[in-house]
């Protein structure tokens, strides 16, 4: 039976997304060398990670503005499964020259998707003809930002190549973002 702890050195919710995106590269069972009762037992203690953390108080500072603000963390365990779910139904179409970012709770793919909307829909996301992109955000999300700010900018979008990641990780040269 696998006791190891994935999340013990993990203290805010950002640390414990960041843990879980790089252990999903290592060990989903889609991923080479992956598999899926580890991918479970991460799962579950990802969820239980970010339970342990309900109700605390965090500061951060904005980046754009420099401003200090306090926010009290909630976790909704369904809405962390939907992204999970969106990611996986994404990843499973297995497009070439389609990038995904996620910024926030919201998922974005840019690229050359004309060959492939029709696979972007079923996978129930939605074209944004003014930033000429998809999305993809958990049914409960509102948007919080001005329609003229670039929310991948604006709320610090990563990037998800998985090749690319994947590869650096294993050199070394830099650590799997998810």
């Amino acid at each position: 039976m696998n006791t190891t702890q994935y999340f013990t050195s993990t203290g805010s919710p950002d640390e414990i997304r960041s843990a879980y995106r790089n252990l999903a590269l290592r060990y989903h069972p889609d991923r080479p060398g992956g598999d899926l009762r580890t991918m479970q037992e991460i799962n579950r203690q990802h969820e239980a990670a970010l339970q342990s953390l309900n109700g605390r108080t965090y500061s951060r500072t904005d980046a754009r503005t420099h401003k200090s603000y306090s926010w009290t963390y909630e976790y909704q365990a369904a809405q962390e499964q939907d992204i999970r779910d969106a990611v996986a139904r994404f990843f499973a179409l297995k497009l070439e020259g389609v990038t995904l970012y996620i910024a926030g709770t919201w998922l974005w793919a840019e690229g050359d998707t004309r060959p492939v909307k029709e696979q972007l829909k079923a996978a129930k996301f939605i074209w944004h003809a003014k930033r000429v992109m998809w999305y993809w955000h958990p049914e409960d999300s509102r948007s919080r930002y001005n329609s003229r700010v670039d929310p991948l900018v604006a709320y610090g979008a990563r990037e998800i190549d998985e090749d690319k990641d994947r590869r650096q990780a294993l050199a070394g040269t830099r650590p799997l973002p998810i």
